[in-house]
């Protein structure tokens, strides 16, 4: 049981709106909505060698690491590492193409993993977390 922070006061049982509440790119979600977007989330067990993106293939979903540590890389050079509340997969779903990067589990843990079609409807309702997306993707286009 988790109590959440939001407008309601209600206990939450569901580990995976929990699990979302935690993530700061959802913070500004109210409960419902972060209830809503738990319907088409999955959780995914994320071990180590997990390779999550390929540079160069097509991407059609979008990650958000909850447990356990992401290698980044692109042209054979590491770009950085992701721990749990940070995001990938953003630039091709949003951008079209393929992937700039890829993305491999170095240490093990867990992912909540959104389908193409269900994140870009997220970004459509929410323009707060659309704008901290573009952002960020903006922000990583520029480093490669």
């Amino acid at each position: 049981m988790h109590r959440m922070g939001r407008e309601s006061s209600e206990i939450v049982h569901d580990p995976t709106v929990v699990a979302l509440g935690r993530v700061p790119l959802f913070s500004a979600l109210s409960l419902k909505d972060l209830e809503t977007l738990a319907t088409v989330t999955s959780t995914r067990r994320l071990d180590v060698g997990t390779v999550l993106t390929t540079e160069g293939e097509v991407g059609e979903e979008f990650f958000v690491i909850e447990r356990g540590v992401v290698t980044i890389s692109a042209h054979d050079q590491q770009l950085r590492t992701l721990g749990p509340g940070d995001f990938l997969g953003e630039i091709a779903i949003l951008f079209g193409g393929t992937r700039t990067a890829t993305a491999v589990a170095t240490e093990a843990g867990s992912l909540l993993v959104l389908p193409k079609p269900d994140f870009l409807e997220l970004l459509a309702a929410n323009p707060l977390i659309e704008s901290k997306i573009l952002d960020t993707a903006g922000e990583r286009l520029r480093h490669l």
